[in-house]
């Protein structure tokens, strides 16, 4: 009992639940064993002892048949229906008795049995012979055959016949002896059965209490002593102890339990020195902390004085910008316009030389033109010589129309229509003449015209090109000018970004005084309230029994 004490606390649940297991267990088997020696006399009485008697039973009320058949047949005609059904009643029954005999044999299985069996199958040789001398003399049909036949079923035969079913109604009687053997023996068995059950559960639930008392009191009692110990820690005391012998989990939580009450007592101690030392430096920095929020108040009022001078520079700085950015603007679009007049005075360069180039064109048009109309007046020259002689040989054709007389007057009538036609062709070509004259004239004075168009065009691109060199070289020097100015501005936009974020950061430092001011103030607030903390934990350290 002393070793159980010192298991584990598994290893005692472990034990108890085990041992219940193994009642359980055994009583398991030795039921399965009982219920298997029952289930086998049960198989034995219903698989064997059952069909054996059932067989024979069946066997002798065939014979009891057979026998109706043969009594039935002594009293009938052997040509009668009558005869002939009984005599096939009689070989059925005596076929189906062998048959179930036969069956009744493979179920045999006493010693008596085993003696009985060979006995029958004597008798029944016996009256097998009697029988078929019985049937020989019922069908010969004479009435001494009859008669022979009914005194033998009456003396030999019936004799016979019962001596055969006496070993029938003994081996029935064997088997009911058995079977009555057999169902003592399992009614002893199962009393037993519910006897060894009877005492394993009362022995199981001995040992199961015995072992559930032993478990639950070996984890009681050291929970008992334990809530007494945590109460006395809840309590202040911290010389509390717990007391235990055992080496089970119970035995190392004491162990463990000790071992932190005794840290515990030690830490309540250290914090105590501490909290002395803490109320001595709480003194000493909120003296401290009140000196330098003096200080930083005097080093803020420095700070925004240096922050308003800074102020005022950046804005001087922010104008001169604004003004280099003015001039830097001003010289940009001078720059823009430059390269615009560049760019006209070189489209108009383009256009004059197209216009020096369309007037060639067209002094060239006007040089073909008159030599065109000379062309033309040439043949205007040819058509009115062809007019002329038109005009005469109209003439002659009228004379000679005025010769035939009656004969030429049609003829006479068509060469008035051509003189007509030749007068009205040479006004025409008059006309066209005078025409083209005139314009070969005009073409002249125009090619003249052209010709001093294009020595003017020649001089507007001369003077252009010139224009146009001219206004370049003012770009290229207003291109320089505007990057010395942009040169300039870019060094006083950093000049005033530098003094912006200067501004920044002294508003920054002025930003971190004052909150260093504050935190100042609240470190000495809290030095206080750090001093009035560690007092009030010195007062309740107090409480601790060490």
């Amino acid at each position: 009992m002393l070793g159980f004490s010192h298991l584990k606390v598994s290893y005692k649940l472990f034990i108890g639940f085990g041992v219940l297991f193994a009642l359980i267990l055994t009583t398991g088997i030795f039921g399965r064993y009982s219920n298997a020696r029952l289930n086998d006399e049960i198989d034995l009485v219903h698989g064997t002892r059952l069909p054996a008697l059932s067989y024979l039973l069946e066997a002798d009320r065939d014979l009891q048949q057979l026998l109706v058949a043969e009594r039935t047949m002594i009293s009938c005609d052997p040509s009668s229906a009558v005869f002939q059904s009984s005599m096939s009643d009689f070989a059925e029954n005596r076929g189906q008795a062998e048959a179930r005999w036969e069956k009744y044999k493979t179920h045999a299985t006493t010693a008596a049995e085993l003696e009985l069996i060979p006995q029958f199958e004597a008798a029944r040789a016996t009256w097998n012979k009697t029988a078929d001398r019985f049937l020989q003399l019922v069908q010969g049909g004479s009435e001494s055959d009859t008669n022979a036949a009914f005194d033998l079923s009456i003396n030999e035969n019936s004799q016979n016949f019962e001596n055969m079913r006496s070993f029938i109604d003994a081996i029935t009687g064997e088997i009911d002896e058995v079977a009555a053997s057999d169902r003592e023996r399992a009614e002893a068995a199962e009393a037993k059965l519910m006897l060894m059950n009877l005492i394993c559960m009362i022995v199981g639930g001995v040992i199961a209490v015995s072992l559930g008392i032993l478990v639950s009191r070996s984890i009681t009692k050291p929970l008992a002593r334990f809530r007494d110990c945590l109460g006395g820690l809840s309590s202040g005391d911290l010389t509390v102890r717990m007391q235990s012998n055992s080496r089970d989990d119970f035995g190392l939580l004491a162990t463990s339990f000790n071992d932190s009450v005794s840290d515990l007592r030690a830490l309540v101690c250290e914090v105590a020195q501490a909290c002395e030392e803490v109320a001595e430096a709480s003194s000493d920095i909120a003296s401290s902390a009140t000196e330098i929020s003096g200080s930083v108040r005097e080093q803020n009022e420095a700070t925004e004085r240096a922050a308003s001078a800074i102020t005022e520079m950046s804005a001087s700085v922010e104008d001169v910008a604004n003004q280099n950015a003015a001039a830097v603007r001003a010289t940009q679009a001078a720059g823009e316009h430059s390269k615009h007049g560049q760019a006209i005075v070189s489209n108009t360069i383009g256009n004059i030389q197209e216009i020096d180039q369309i007037v060639r064109s067209a002094s060239s048009a006007l040089e073909a033109l008159g030599d065109r109309t000379a062309a033309v007046g040439q043949i205007m020259d040819v058509i009115r010589d062809i007019a002329d002689q038109t005009n005469l040989l109209a003439l002659n054709a009228a004379i000679e129309a005025a010769r035939a007389g009656e004969h030429g007057k049609g003829f006479a009538v068509v060469a008035d229509e051509v003189r007509k036609l030749a007068e009205r062709t040479t006004n025409a070509t008059k006309e066209v003449t005078e025409s083209i004259t005139a314009i070969q004239e005009e073409t002249s004075v125009a090619i003249e015209r052209m010709d001093g168009g294009v020595s003017i065009v020649a001089k507007g691109v001369e003077n252009g090109q010139k224009a146009g060199s001219a206004l370049q070289d003012i770009s290229g020097s207003t291109f320089e000018i505007q990057e010395q100015i942009t040169a300039i501005a870019a060094a006083t936009e950093q000049q005033s970004a530098a003094s912006c974020e200067i501004s920044e950061m002294v508003n920054t430092i002025n930003v971190l005084i004052r909150e260093t001011s504050k935190q100042t103030d609240q470190a000495a607030a809290s030095s206080e309230q750090l001093l009035s903390r560690a007092d009030h934990l010195r007062s309740m350290i107090s409480q601790f029994q060490t």
